[in-house]
């Protein structure tokens, strides 16, 4: 009997893992570069503002965290030299250990998993989405987000994380922070198709505001790439 209920719990999961990964090819982003998917027609989706230092040098930029260090990197080669990934990684452990960074912890675990209810978003690669944690784990400032409103603050080929704002006032929580939510829903988010991981899903704050991994390709419904 006790074998029969597990190969059943068993088949249970297998057809649910293949429900979920059944959309996986031929995916599409379904974002209008104007209006934020399933946020209503008041909901934007805009560039952020980062103000703050990057490698301890002061540097404030419009865009995504990818964009941001990019400029960066072309005005300061000689600092980013300094600091090769594997020095970044060492800082990055040195914040997250770092007790006065576990001060405020205000997140609502755990993440909503795609599919997320009322969304038509897609799963994504999981290796954009580690590279755009690491780019926000190197700005050390705020990442602004306006009134009622999204930001992509990271983008590559195909991946997106977004922050969106739920009050009727922008805020500029911790670009570093909001890289940990997408590290959330990385860990507790993701299936595998065709040896590939893939994430995606949305983890709210109680502070009103909220990080989604997902699909995204400017806006525009895309075949993701093989």
């Amino acid at each position: 009997m006790a074998f029969s209920i597990t190969y059943l719990l068993a088949i249970t999961f297998a057809f649910v893992s293949l429900s979920l990964t059944a959309s996986i090819p031929g995916l599409k982003a379904t974002t209008d570069p104007a209006i934020f998917s399933g946020y209503g027609s008041n909901y934007t989706s805009g560039k952020m503002t980062f103000n703050g230092t990057i490698h301890g040098v002061d540097f404030e930029m419009n865009g995504t965290a990818q964009e941001i260090y990019a400029r960066f990197t072309a005005s300061y080669p000689e600092i980013v030299a300094l600091h090769p990934p594997e020095k970044q990684n060492d800082t990055y452990a040195a914040f997250d250990n770092n007790p006065v960074n576990l001060d405020k912890r205000s997140k609502m675990l755990p993440p909503l998993c795609i599919p997320v209810a009322g969304q038509n978003w897609q799963w994504t690669l999981y290796s954009p989405i580690d590279a755009g944690i690491k780019y926000l784990k190197n700005l050390q400032g705020g990442c602004a987000v306006g009134a009622r409103s999204c930001v992509r603050i990271s983008c590559s080929y195909n991946g997106a994380i977004y922050l969106c704002n739920d009050n009727n006032y922008a805020i500029a929580p911790s670009c570093y922070y909001l890289a940990t939510y997408a590290e959330d829903i990385s860990r507790d988010c993701w299936i595998r198709w065709h040896w590939k991981a893939y994430v995606g899903g949305q983890e709210f704050d109680t502070d009103n505001y909220n990080v989604v991994v997902r699909l995204d390709v400017d806006g525009k419904q895309t075949r993701e790439a093989e």
